[in-house]
This record gives C-alpha cells, sequence and structure tokens, in this order.
C-alpha cells in the first residue's frame, strides 16, 4: 500500500515537471516574437514614413522688373483749324469721323467779291508795269530823273503785292486740312458768318498714339527717351512702343512726373481717353518662374514657397516681381532649388519628406 502510494506521487511530480517545461515553450517563443515585432517596426527607415511630395528643380532666370503704371491714351496731335479770312459759310466739305490727308479741302467760304479785287490788282499791276517801263525808257534818254523812275518801281512793287494779297484772299475762301488725321468735331453750318479766327472743325492724329503715365521720382532716373515699353489695354491686347517724353517737372498735388510711350495705330482700333495700363523696364533681377499653385503662407502670414533640401521641407519667403496669364516671377530665392509642386499643404516646414519628380507634360 505504501509502494503504491509511492509511486503514485512519483508521477505527480513527474507530470508537473512536464507540465512546466511545455508552459514555458509556449509562453517564450510568443514573448520573443513581439519582441522582435516591436524591435522590427522601430527599425524601420525614416524614409518610409515620410510624406510624399512633388517636387520640381527650378534655376533662377534673369528677367527685367517691369515698372506698372496708370495710364491712358492720347492723340498724337490736336489741331484747331481756324478761319484766315471772314465771310459766311457756302459749304461744309467733309463730315464728321472722317478720316483726312494734309491739304484735303474741309470748308468753302462764299467768293463774294474777292474774285473782283484779285481783278482789280492784276489790272493795277499791269499799268504799274507799263509806267515802269516808260520810265525807265525816259531813263535812258536822259528825259526822266532817277527819282522819278524809283517811284515807278515803288508803285510797281506794291502792284505786285497787291496781286498777291488778293491771290491768297481769294485761296482762303476755301479751308483745307494742316494735317492728316480725323475730324473729330465741326463747329460752324453753312450760312454761319465766320470772322478772322473762329475755329472751323477739329483734327486729330491717332497714328502715333501716346499713352501717358505719371512716374514717381523714385524711378525717374531709370526711364529715358527711347527706351522701350508697353501698353497693356482693358480687353489684355499689348502693343509695343518707346519713350518719347519724360518730364522734368513733377505735379504740385501728386509729386509725379508725367512720362509718354508712343505705339503705332495704323490699324485706326486705338482712341483717345481709352485705360491702358503703362510697363516700363526699370531694372534686371534673377527670379524663378513658377506657377501661381506654388506660392503658400507661412503661419506668421509670409508669402513664400515650401521647397525640399536635404531630405526636408524648407520654408522660403519670396517677392512677386512680375507675372503673366501662365506664372509668377519670385525673386529672394536661390539660385537653383527644388520647389514643392504638390503636397505642399499638407508638410511643415523642417518635416522630412519622400521626393518625386513632378509631371511636367
Amino acid at each position: 500500500m505504501s509502494s503504491k502510494f509511492s509511486l503514485s506521487k512519483g508521477w505527480l511530480i513527474a507530470i508537473g515537471i512536464l507540465l512546466a517545461v511545455v508552459l514555458w515553450m509556449v509562453s517564450g517563443p510568443a514573448d520573443h516574437s513581439d519582441q522582435s515585432g516591436s524591435d522590427a517596426a522601430e527599425s524601420l527607415p525614416a524614409a518610409a514614413t515620410a510624406p510624399l511630395v512633388e517636387v520640381r528643380e527650378s534655376v533662377a532666370q534673369p528677367m527685367t522688373n517691369q515698372l506698372s503704371l496708370a495710364g491712358r491714351t492720347l492723340a498724337d496731335r490736336t489741331v484747331t483749324v481756324r478761319a484766315e479770312t471772314a465771310g459766311p459759310v457756302q459749304a461744309l466739305l467733309v463730315e464728321r469721323g472722317v478720316a483726312v490727308a494734309a491739304g484735303d479741302a474741309l470748308v468753302r467760304f462764299a467768293i463774294e467779291d474777292r474774285q473782283v479785287r484779285l481783278l482789280q490788282a492784276r489790272s493795277g499791276l499791269a499799268e504799274a508795269e507799263a509806267n515802269h517801263s516808260a520810265a525807265k525808257a525816259l531813263k535812258q534818254q536822259g528825259y526822266e530823273a532817277e527819282t522819278a523812275l524809283a517811284r515807278q518801281l515803288a508803285a510797281l512793287d506794291a502792284a505786285k503785292a497787291a496781286v498777291r494779297a488778293a491771290e491768297l484772299e481769294l485761296a482762303r475762301a476755301e479751308v483745307s486740312a494742316p494735317i492728316a488725321g480725323v475730324v473729330n468735331e465741326r463747329l460752324v453750318e453753312v450760312g454761319d458768318f465766320v470772322e478772322r479766327g473762329d475755329p472751323l472743325a477739329v483734327i486729330v492724329d491717332l497714328d502715333p498714339m501716346r499713352v501717358v503715365g505719371q512716374v514717381s521720382e523714385r524711378y525717374l532716373g531709370q526711364i529715358a527717351v527711347g527706351i522701350a515699353g508697353e501698353a497693356r489695354l482693358l480687353d489684355g491686347e499689348q502693343r509695343s512702343g518707346e519713350v518719347r517724353y519724360v518730364g522734368r517737372i513733377a505735379d504740385e498735388v501728386t509729386r509725379t512726373f508725367p512720362v509718354e510711350l508712343e505705339v503705332a495705330n495704323d490699324d485706326g482700333r486705338l482712341i483717345q481717353g481709352i485705360t491702358a495700363e503703362l510697363l516700363l523696364p526699370v531694372e534686371q533681377v534673377y527670379a524663378h518662374y513658377l506657377p501661381p499653385s506654388v506660392l503658400t503662407l507661412a503661419d506668421d502670414g509670409v508669402l513664400g514657397i515650401k521647397a525640399v533640401s536635404d531630405g526636408a521641407v524648407r520654408f522660403h519667403p519670396v517677392e512677386i516681381v512680375g507675372n503673366s496669364n501662365s506664372g509668377v516671377w519670385l525673386a529672394g530665392l536661390p539660385a537653383r532649388l527644388q520647389v514643392i509642386t504638390a503636397g505642399q499643404a499638407f508638410v511643415r516646414n523642417g518635416q522630412p519628406v519622400t521626393v518625386a519628380a513632378a509631371d511636367l507634360n
């Protein structure tokens, strides 16, 4: 009985040891597996968890900075045609808005007695010529004094002047355009009596056209007659020209100086008084030409872009020095950098990132 009890007790001890070994084997590999998984997670490269951004290599280029001035168009010349004689208006030979060449007839006055006075002057000239010839012949024969010949010569000169004056008076009965341009106004009607010096019509010369603006003294020294410039109209059309005039007396109120750009208008589309932006080159700077979508704001509201340097995001403040329909010129940046073109809104300054080349197509 005691022998059977002893055997049973030994088996119990052996079974307990076996169970302990089995439990150790089960629990040991599981703990080791968890520890290995944790170590593997910690050993993953940082690049595998860094956000992905698209970048574009950008190199600074020389760019001519343009000064933008508010301006308006102005006719090259505006001439008020005035009467050079007095009399009633007999005919108006052109309508308003019609283009005329220099010398084209505009207004005709009634001839009245102008033709008669010319005939009288010519008759007087013929008489003076005859008297002068007779006095000259008598002088040669010794029958006429030198003073008498001189009087006849003076009378001849006066008769010639009278004919010339009558011819001019007759010619002034028809008024011609002094310049080529467009008849902008007619200031008289048929039947009006006009005095010498009264205005008859206004002619504007629209080709070339002037675009006039005001420039501050800060940029006055960088603008000179002869430099190229552009005028941008409200409809987006741009016309090239050159600076024709830079004023040297400042406006008493604005303290700015007038500047005029001359542009061609051979198609006649430009008219006086329309709004135009005057673009003048003032300096050359090196800048990056980039799409506007790359622009972003820092936490303090500073405008800039985000680029990648040494695997991390770097914020760069910028200055916009020019723009067009497809991009902006940005100054204040390094000569070469990798600009973030997609994903910049989701990364912060100093954050490591993974880069991919942007598709430029």
